[in-house]
């Protein structure tokens, strides 16, 4: 990859068959308004250049998010990271919540800022079965 050294990306990956979306807020943006780039708004400073979709069996499935120059972000620049289980749904049902096979959906977050990459494995928290998540709750952060 020749511009390595310029680009900022962020990269979701996970095995399990699930949907997951990854949201950034971008710096000086706000959560639901301008800079929050996810699969429904794919574009601000940088762009949602893949959006995954449930993993085949045995595979993996990936959502990424780039800034193609990343020499142009400030130096003190702060993204935030969010991720969104869809297959979970607003009010989880086994294997989704409680003990579930699922409940918890592992992943790893990728940062690769102007050519050094970092990763780091999470996990979702686990929801009851048949409570209705939270809103607040709906997104959560992703340390990194």
């Amino acid at each position: 990859m020749p511009e390595f050294k310029k680009v900022y990306r962020a990269i979701l990956r996970w095995r399990d068959p699930i949907q997951l979306d990854l949201h950034i807020i971008e710096p000086g943006g706000r959560l639901g308004g301008a800079g929050d780039v996810g699969p429904n708004q794919p574009r601000g400073l940088g762009q949602m250049d893949l959006i995954g979709r449930v993993p085949m069996e045995g595979g993996t499935a990936e959502t990424s998010y780039v800034v193609a120059d990343g020499t142009a972000l400030a130096p003190d620049r702060l993204f935030e990271f969010r991720v969104e289980y869809v297959t979970r749904g607003v009010k989880p049902v086994l294997p989704y919540c409680d003990d579930g096979a699922l409940a918890s959906a592992q992943m790893e977050l990728i940062i690769i800022d102007r050519g050094v990459a970092t990763a780091t494995n999470v996990g979702t928290n686990r929801m009851h079965c048949g409570v209705a998540v939270p809103e607040n709750r709906r997104l959560m952060v992703l340390e990194h």
